[in-house]
């Protein structure tokens, strides 16, 4: 596991369901999901470097808002990615921060781009 996806591990919603023994089997069940999901999400921040929203975001992979919020929490939680301070439509814009340019050109080619975001 990356040292970015430590952060990722730890279920960002555990306070609200306070240990539910159905709230942790379904995050388990999840998490390889919401780890591609993230990584998705994280990619397409790269591309756009004025970044987006996360309506933008769930319009472009065709999931509800919920979907792509949570993964951005998770990012954020992990320092991969931030707002700019900046709204369009009333949303918050996230950008990718230091994204490693390097990294990205060997993974972006095999990426893709239209996969499943949960």
């Amino acid at each position: 596991m990356l040292a970015a996806d430590a952060a990722h591990a730890a279920d960002i919603c555990r306070s609200r369901h306070r240990g539910d023994a159905n709230s942790n089997a379904a995050f388990e069940q999840h998490s390889e999901q919401f780890q591609t999901s993230r990584e998705l999400v994280y990619l397409k921040l790269c591309r756009h470097p004025l970044g987006m929203t996360a309506k933008e975001l769930a319009a472009h992979f065709g999931v509800p808002l919920h979907s792509i919020s949570g993964r951005i929490s998770e990012l954020k939680l992990a320092g991969r990615v931030g707002c700019t301070g900046d709204r369009r439509e009333r949303s918050a814009v996230v950008i990718a921060l230091n994204p490693n340019k390097d990294l990205l050109a060997a993974v972006l080619p095999r990426v893709e781009m239209t996969a499943e975001v949960r």
